[in-house]
């Protein structure tokens, strides 16, 4: 159908190969959501682990945070996870489905993003530990902000579109 233009609706996690192919049969618009909260999540638990190792200042909690935000509002994700209490845990944290999603929004949450974020600023954080969290990252450009580190991890989803779509990034 050489005259039409089609829609993909979910097209996470999908590797660029299929993205291509996607475009190359008309769907030109490839629409992406959970798999870019899924990698912010990514970068800002790397963030904490960085935090929590290397910083010196008032800890932000951000993942323990996290944690009692969704255990006190369980509605965002409590029917889509079933397993027992290790494997929830696991999936509340690391769920393709990315229901954390639905909880950076919470006051608590963005305080301790916000103390986490002064955090990673404020250090002086060696390239070996930025590299061991944020290794796409070429060498020789791997300081920047702590939202810098977080966007640039989000673009790699980004860039992938980008790639599929014939677009150089």
């Amino acid at each position: 159908m050489p005259n039409l233009t089609f829609e993909a609706h979910s097209t996470d996690y999908q590797p660029t190969q299929s993205l291509q192919e996607l475009v190359d049969h008309h769907f030109f618009f490839l629409k992406v959501g959970p798999e870019l909260t899924f990698r912010m999540r990514e970068a800002v638990f790397a963030l904490a682990h960085i935090e929590a190792q290397h910083c010196n200042p008032q800890s932000s909690e951000l993942i323990s945070t996290v944690n009692q935000a969704m255990n006190e509002n369980p509605e965002h994700w409590k029917s889509y996870y079933q397993g027992d209490e290790k494997t929830i845990e696991h999936l509340k944290h690391y769920s393709y489905s990315d229901r954390i999603r639905y909880y950076w929004s919470a006051t608590e949450i963005k305080t301790a993003l916000q103390t986490l974020l002064t955090n990673i600023d404020n250090a002086q954080l060696p390239d070996t530990i930025i590299s061991q969290y944020f290794s796409a990252r070429q060498f020789g450009d791997l300081q920047g902000s702590a939202n810098e580190l977080i966007q640039d991890h989000i673009a790699l989803c980004i860039n992938r579109y980008y790639s599929a779509c014939g677009y150089p990034h």
